[in-house]
């Protein structure tokens, strides 16, 4: 509801995490941990729904789709 757990492979690089709306405006986090395991804080006032989220590394982009309850 209120935060997102995020691991990854460190080893192939740091990568920049972002949370997008549906519009993809970009909404500010909270983001603690380091070496691929990271937690995600989201904003109290964020509306319910669906969002993006994105990590961009090396060249590459992952995201997916997440949902605030």
């Amino acid at each position: 509801k209120d935060r997102l757990n995020l691991q990854y492979d460190y080893q192939q690089g740091a990568g920049q995490i972002q949370l997008l709306d549906a519009l993809g405006r970009r909404i500010a986090v909270n983001i603690s941990g380091d070496a691929g395991n990271y937690e995600i804080q989201l904003p109290s006032d964020l509306p319910k729904g669906a969002y993006w989220l994105k990590v961009v590394r090396m060249g590459t982009v992952q995201a997916v789709t997440v949902m605030k309850e």
